[in-house]
């Protein structure tokens, strides 16, 4: 007797990472702000905005291996950094920003780091070695499978909805007239 049930090997179940889709949203709202905050605008209490939300980004990103002692060592060190940029934006106020965002996040992201020598190691590894890291991890983000899976997944249905799309506008007079009049600037008026 022939089985017709499909093999096993043929569906194989789509696995995604939350915390990798989680991280990219937060990349993609710290772009977004940061091009809101210093697009064109004169960096002043922005700064200390921005600051407040990669802080945030980070404390939510860090959830699991939070003590209190240490968040609230972080969060005191953090307000005091951003205190002078607030009054007023200079050089020295912007370098107690980084050094309060490093300390604050050393902290935070370290939780066996005890020693002040330890933490000097964390903020020298954040600020000098991160820099160098980001290459190397650019370039292993560059997954070509699934770079071919979500070109599958998400353009081809794209594709062929547009060209479906043209199709019924062409054999439509009245939405290629729409589509006519959207194109000139028209839209609303001839709707």
């Amino acid at each position: 007797m022939t089985n017709l049930a499909q093999p096993e090997s043929a569906f194989v179940p789509m696995r995604t990472n939350i915390h990798f889709i989680q991280g990219q949203r937060r990349r993609f709202a710290l772009a977004a702000l940061a091009d809101c905050l210093f697009y064109d605008e004169y960096v002043g209490i922005s700064l200390v905005i921005f600051a407040i939300a990669l802080a945030a980004c980070s404390l939510a990103t860090n959830q699991s291996t939070l003590e209190r002692r240490r968040l609230l060592a972080a969060g005191l060190i953090f307000v005091a950094g951003l205190v002078p940029a607030i009054e007023d934006l200079n050089a020295l106020s912007f370098g107690f920003v980084l050094l309060a965002l490093g300390v604050a996040a050393a902290l935070l992201t370290n939780p066996g780091v005890d020693s002040l020598a330890d933490r000097a190691r964390a903020l020298r590894g954040l600020y000098l070695f991160a820099p160098f890291r980001l290459i190397r991890d650019a370039i292993g983000a560059l997954n070509l499978p699934g770079i071919s899976s979500g070109i599958a997944v998400w353009v081809v249905p794209v594709l062929m909805s547009c060209i479906f799309l043209m199709l019924f506008a062409s054999a439509n007079p009245l939405i290629e007239k729409w589509l006519s009049a959207a194109n000139s600037g028209e839209a609303l008026v001839a709707i």
